[in-house]
């Protein structure tokens, strides 16, 4: 039996962001670059990776590593396919200190992965990296073509290359579908009010976006917040008829 405590929320969230952070390096994005973007410096991130392949392959890991050191990055991509990267080049390009193909290739990836895990519409990751839906629509796009241009190429000549289509093809275009979340009482109260996430925000106070992180759980919802909501849901029949 596991002697691990049992995983809570800030646990599955630094889980998450650091196989985002493996994914996005494994795939090209810069060490340096990578960093940046999480606030973290360079060492870390290249500490993160090597962790999360050990993480996924102990024995692999165990057999590549010749020191206290952690494995190089060329050859933990080497191995990718048995880290659980299969569509990783091992061959490709390092970029340890300049810059990735693409300047925003983590953010690229990221949009990508939560638009084909259906996270989010295109409208709201749009609003939150302050994009327009049709050039999320095109990041989505290129980013399958780069992870799997058989297939893209395949699914256009058919004419099917759309969202819910790609969506289909996730695991294909590298993206693993996630664990279901816990029931969200907070989106589960929007639901059950039959509300869109713009009128519960109005009816709360808040943004669409703060709505929407929070039903997601990617921000602590506050407590006043909380009770706020359920008190929108309380049995109107409960109140004393009007005198």
């Amino acid at each position: 039996m596991s002697t691990e405590p049992p995983a809570t929320g800030g646990r599955r969230r630094h889980a998450a962001r650091n196989a985002a952070i493996a994914d996005a390096v494994m795939h090209g994005a810069s060490l340096r670059e990578v960093g940046k973007a999480h606030g973290l410096i360079f060492s870390r991130v290249r500490q993160i990776v090597a962790d999360e392949c050990r993480r996924r392959n102990p024995a692999l890991y165990a057999r590549l590593q010749k020191s206290d050191s952690p494995v190089g990055l060329k050859t933990l991509v080497e191995h990718a396919a048995n880290f659980g990267w299969p569509d990783v080049s091992p061959t490709r390009p390092l970029w340890h200190t300049g810059r990735p193909p693409s300047n925003n290739a983590t953010r690229d990836w990221t949009l990508t992965s939560q638009a084909l895990h259906g996270d989010a519409s295109l409208r709201q990751l749009a609003q939150a990296q302050g994009l327009s839906t049709e050039r999320v629509r095109q990041i989505v796009a290129d980013e399958c073509r780069r992870r799997n241009p058989a297939l893209y190429d395949a699914l256009t000549q058919a004419g099917r290359a759309d969202l819910e289509t790609l969506r289909e093809h996730a695991a294909a275009f590298g993206v693993t579908t996630p664990a279901p979340r816990p029931v969200n009482e907070f989106g589960h109260i929007r639901r059950q009010l039959g509300l869109s996430q713009r009128q519960y925000a109005k009816a709360l106070g808040l943004s669409t976006l703060t709505i929407w992180h929070y039903e997601r759980g990617s921000r602590r919802i506050p407590h006043p917040v909380m009770v706020a909501a359920r008190s929108l849901h309380a049995p109107t029949q409960t109140s004393p008829p009007a005198g």
